[in-house]
């Protein structure tokens, strides 16, 4: 699926809120939400994403009440987006639970991950803030926009809900600007980075700011990265569909276009197939009813007694009504089993053709 927008806000790509989702091979181009995670959700599935030039994806905004678990997001490629993934709320109550966040490429985008309970653009709701736990994020590699000014990771959770259970690994980003990049965490546990170990109490901001790129963390990019935005003035062009979504990854099905063309392709040769099997059967069928009708004619005609005549019209119409019975059978493969035979003629060809249109000659015979 390929969607676009103009490059201007509240123009989202896919927003969910459901339960037992499984969202993939999907392109957007838009300058808001790419694939969005809202409450409530649980048993979501997003794989194989491409944003391209987007706003980014996220878990929110998240409000009262907050009921999320269960989420994955994996192979997604996000070019000159706002964020890779962020999660967002200011204030709130409810749960964020059991959340993985892997195989993340990026290049260009103003942040990377961006985890804030203090989002200033979101009113602050009522209550001491959603409760995250469980949050994974695994082998993410790329470039950020300019790292001295949005450093690749900030988790800033709600001092008076702070996150636990919080994990980063192979996380290897550097700065396209500069020689220099941050880290910030704010009343959060778990492991990596500037993340406090156990689990305890809110506290302040801690950063650490490092002037060496990580190793491994170059990245591929893809052929239809955009070189600029679609403005909100001018027709937006249709979209050719990516062959991937994330580097080095097939779709996981097939074009709808293409998988209904081969379904096609495939129906028509079974049709073929069937009309001939019975075109060749039908044929049999009207050869013997055509010597059926001889006999009676030849019976008839050299018969100068009615003894011996009956006996020979007997046996010629023992003959036909095998041939009818062949006939009916022919009935029943053209899917007219209860189509009686006709009474008013003594020879009649009707064209008869099943539910998918195929065609086939039956002839119907009575004596």
């Amino acid at each position: 699926m390929a969607i676009r927008g103009g490059n201007e806000g509240g123009l989202d790509g896919v927003d969910i809120w459901s339960t037992n989702i499984h969202v993939h091979d999907v392109t957007v181009t838009n300058k808001d939400e790419c694939v969005t995670v809202k409450s409530p959700s649980k048993n979501i599935l997003i794989e194989n994403v491409y944003c391209n030039w987007s706003g980014g994806c996220a878990l929110g905004s998240l409000g009262a009440d907050t009921d999320i678990s269960d989420v994955v997001y994996r192979n997604i490629y996000l070019w000159n987006c706002n964020e890779m993934m962020m999660i967002k709320s200011n204030g709130g109550s409810g749960t964020v639970q059991n959340v993985v966040f892997e195989n993340f490429i990026g290049h260009g985008n103003a942040y990377s991950l961006d985890i804030d309970q203090y989002w200033s653009s979101m009113s602050t709701v009522a209550g001491d803030g959603v409760q995250l736990s469980g949050i994974t994020v695994t082998n993410w590699t790329g470039t950020e926009a300019n790292g001295a000014q949005r450093g690749p990771i900030k988790v800033a959770c709600a001092d008076g809900a702070p996150c636990t259970n919080v994990t980063i690994s192979d996380f290897a980003m550097w700065t396209e600007t500069g020689s220099s990049q941050f880290y910030t965490c704010r009343s959060a546990y778990g492991e990596g980075f500037c993340l406090k170990s156990g689990s305890g109490s809110e506290y302040a901001a801690v950063t650490t700011t490092v002037k060496t790129a990580p190793s491994g963390y170059s990245a591929p990019t893809m052929a239809a990265d955009l070189k600029t935005a679609f403005g909100t003035a001018a027709s937006i062009p249709i979209p050719t569909i990516p062959t991937s979504f994330f580097p080095g990854e097939t779709p996981l099905s097939k074009l709808a276009g293409a998988a209904a063309a081969a379904s096609a392709s495939t129906s028509q040769t079974t049709k073929a197939a069937v009309v001939a099997k019975v075109s060749a059967t039908s044929s049999v069928a009207s050869s013997s009813t055509s010597a059926a009708m001889s006999s009676v004619k030849t019976s008839v005609k050299s018969s100068a007694h009615s003894t011996a005549k009956s006996s020979a019209t007997s046996a010629a119409k023992s003959t036909v009504k095998s041939s009818v019975k062949v006939s009916s059978t022919l009935v029943t493969r053209s899917h007219h089993a209860n189509k009686s035979v006709p009474t008013k003629y003594a020879a009649a060809a009707e064209q008869s053709s099943n539910s998918a249109g195929t065609g086939c000659d039956v002839v119907y015979v009575t004596v």
